[in-house]
């Protein structure tokens, strides 16, 4: 998570409110292969940044145990814009 709040670029007068899921697929290194927006904020500048941030962050810390990883190489991610501009 840090990784990605640091690699997202706040967006001015953002709601609050907007939160957004993105499903990532990844490989057994961390690296991202694919982001996609699995459920809208309703706010295209914020889906788009949070979207950026998720590519910026590849790679992720890669999980150590190969089973974790066969259950995570396609995950979803919430992401709540006052959880990200909490602290900026």
């Amino acid at each position: 998570e840090g990784k990605v709040r640091r690699n997202w670029q706040r967006l001015p007068n953002l709601p609050p409110e907007l939160v957004c899921t993105v499903q990532i697929s990844q490989l057994p290194s961390g690296e991202i292969i694919d982001v996609k927006i699995a459920r809208s904020s309703g706010n295209k500048a914020y889906d788009d940044s949070v979207e950026r941030a998720m590519r910026k962050s590849s790679p992720l810390p890669p999980l150590k145990d190969p089973l974790a990883f066969s259950m995570a190489r396609n995950i979803n991610l919430k992401f709540e814009a006052a959880k990200l501009t909490k602290g900026q």
